[in-house]
């Protein structure tokens, strides 16, 4: 129960941190022309990352040495998070790019009115 918690908070941060910087940077300055939904929805599913979680994670041994039981859990739910970001996403990613680009095309034929 705590990975699939641990999936989905890591997918909402994401989410919303992509959905933040698009606004800071501004609707003019996202590329190819996306809304911030649109660079939001990419970004968050295409962000494939791990790397960084495990080796923060691994750094707090010392810190849990005297429970170990924190530790290893600590550790199963970054290893099923990334496996999820790696498998579930990446093979998806593809999919999401294909749809998000649907709603786009659908979005400028209707004449910009989402624009």
């Amino acid at each position: 129960m705590l990975c699939i918690f641990a999936v989905i908070i890591a997918i909402v941060a994401r989410a919303v941190g992509v959905l933040v910087s698009s606004f800071i940077i501004g609707k003019k300055n996202l590329p190819l022309g996306y809304t911030p939904f649109e660079y939001t929805s990419l970004m968050t599913w295409s962000g494939l990352r791990g790397g960084l979680s495990l080796a923060l994670v691994m750094n707090l041994k010392t810190i849990f040495a005297d429970t170990p039981m924190v530790y290893t859990h600590l550790i199963d739910t970054t290893y099923i998070v990334i496996l999820f970001t790696v498998i579930v996403q990446g093979f998806t990613s593809g999919a999401v790019f294909k749809l998000v680009e649907k709603y786009k095309t659908k979005r400028l034929h209707a004449g910009g009115k989402n624009k």
